[in-house]
């Protein structure tokens, strides 16, 4: 097991954190490539509108970052410290972006292939956006739950 580190020694930078640049630019790659050939985009969000399917995309990069609370506060059960350059040391920030970004990809996915155009109405990106939000908080803390424990043990501290 791993001791909590100290803020001075503490990487204050994500390990994958070339891989999420990359992420990032095949994201917007796959997202112009969309707009002007398949629409796949447009099928999952149920609207036409460009301008409005990349303001959606922007909202679902922001909604899959909001993930890093149920991570931080598991990071914080199992090492009873609340340090930031702990967390990202041990590796809570890759956790929450790629648990954010493969919710987003996967829920954008299943509303495209398998939900029909129509269904929901005009709150079909509002819930997708939920469902992304819902699905990246769930992967989150799985994953974290996972490495931290792996990391400093059992979860012996209460965080109230």
């Amino acid at each position: 097991m791993i001791k909590s580190s100290e803020p001075v020694v503490a990487q204050c930078k994500p390990y994958t954190s070339g891989l999420t640049q990359v992420a990032f630019i095949a994201l917007a790659a796959f997202t112009f490539y969309d707009l002007g050939h398949v629409r796949s985009l447009s099928i999952a969000f149920d609207i036409e509108n460009t301008v409005w399917i990349c303001v959606y995309m922007f909202a679902g990069w922001l909604v899959s970052a909001s993930c890093i609370s149920p991570a931080s506060y598991t990071y914080t059960q199992h090492t009873g410290l609340k340090d930031r350059a702990g967390f990202v040391k041990s590796g809570g920030s890759d956790i929450t972006f790629w648990s954010g970004f493969c919710s987003f990809i996967g829920t954008l996915y299943t509303f495209a292939r398998f939900l029909p155009a129509g269904t929901l109405g005009g709150f079909r990106p509002f819930v997708l956006l939920l469902f992304i939000a819902i699905v990246a908080c769930m992967l989150a803390k799985m994953l974290a739950k996972m490495v931290f424990s792996f990391l400093y043990g059992p979860a012996s501290h209460k965080v109230f």
